[in-house]
């Protein structure tokens, strides 16, 4: 395996070659997409998401991409790895050969497929003084490697990033991201605040921790203003006095919200990620009433990956209620939507758990 891995490094390394950009998806081999990305002058953190999506039949193990922007107006924050990527075991690794561009290498000591999905975003704060306009983000070079280590025929389409004068409520969701209205929701009902204050920013992509989905859910069950007392003597083993998730996961007890993640002793696990079967008891619960309790599906529904029948696991009849109830079909990432996966086990994405509350909540999203 280590000897195939390297002949990706390798074949990733020298065999870099400018292609033209296609806006269709490919009849063979891959289409590397950049994604949109939109903000104000003085926006941090806005996050371009770059897209892989592979011809049937075609594999891909690693890639590697020269991706280039306007460095008068952008400053690049960070690359972060995919979902897509990560699903597949790899890393991400990035370096500026030239002003105005950035070089990303996603890759890993394994042989597994990257899957069709975000495998990278690129993250740029605005300048200040930056002018309104669109810059386009243009792939210059790009590459693909099989889990043999052979070339995969790899096309490119560009994106872009749209600056305007009209600021938004969190820097890091522009009006072009997919929750945006959902986001903007919340915040103007007073349920949210964000994830940093300066500069306010909401974290849109991160991963909802099991303490901090204490907070949606019991601000969605009390209203926006609850803020729980603390307890003399918090319920679980893992929440210690003191500490700002322990009020909200013995309020999230005494309310009948959770019985924890393991019993004997009795724990919480708030560091944890919150996952999104886990999600549809909290938000069916919010929409139906804290002692609501469907019942298992009894026919395959829309998702493929959610057992029925006698095969029903715990979260089947939750995630069966949360699909009709129209509260989980629109709240993923857009490029995991057409798949029919729920993948019940991935962690929920503070973007995905707005959307699912202010459905719950049934507030309607506030148009960009």
């Amino acid at each position: 395996m280590m000897k195939r891995t390297f002949g990706i490094l390798i074949l990733l390394a020298v065999c870099i070659t400018p292609l033209s950009a296609f806006a269709a998806p490919p009849a063979s081999g891959a289409l590397l997409s950049a994604g949109q990305g939109s903000g104000n002058p003085g926006s941090m953190g806005v996050a371009v998401p770059i897209t892989l999506e592979s011809a049937a039949g075609v594999s891909i193990a690693a890639l590697n991409f020269d991706l280039q922007y306007d460095e008068s107006k952008l400053n690049l924050a960070d690359v972060t790895l995919g979902v897509a990527a990560q699903a597949a075991e790899k890393v991400v690794a990035s370096s500026l050969p030239a002003n105005g561009t950035i070089r990303v290498v996603v890759y890993g000591l394994n042989q597994n497929a990257i899957g069709d999905g975000v495998v990278a975003n690129i993250v740029f704060d605005v300048k200040a003084d930056a002018t309104v306009g669109s810059i386009p983000l243009n792939f210059t070079d790009a590459i693909a490697a099989s889990p043999e280590a052979t070339a995969v025929e790899l096309q490119t389409a560009a994106g872009s990033f749209e600056i305007s004068g009209d600021p938004t409520t969190f820097a890091d969701v522009p009006r072009s991201h997919w929750a945006y209205g959902y986001i903007e929701a919340l915040y103007q009902a007073g349920y949210i605040s964000g994830c940093s204050a300066v500069p306010k920013l909401y974290c849109p992509e991160e991963t909802l921790a099991r303490g901090e989905m204490g907070v949606f859910v019991e601000r969605g069950h009390h209203g926006a203003d609850f803020t729980p007392i603390e307890p003399a003597t918090p319920v679980f083993a893992d929440t210690p006095p003191g500490v700002w998730s322990t009020k909200w996961a013995q309020a999230m007890y005494d309310d009948g919200y959770t019985a924890g993640c393991s019993t004997n002793p009795l724990k919480f696990c708030p560091e944890d990620n919150h996952l999104r079967n886990e999600s549809t008891v909290y938000f069916e619960r919010m929409l139906n009433g804290v002692d609501f309790y469907p019942p298992d599906p009894t026919s395959q529904f829309y998702y493929v990956d959610i057992p029925y029948g006698e095969n029903s696991v715990w979260y089947s009849k939750w995630v069966f209620a949360a699909y009709n109830d129209q509260i989980i079909q629109e709240c993923e990432d857009e490029a995991n939507r057409a798949d029919q996966l729920f993948r019940p086990f991935d962690g929920l994405t503070r973007a995905e758990a707005a959307c699912m509350m202010a459905k719950a909540k049934e507030l309607s999203p506030v148009s960009p």
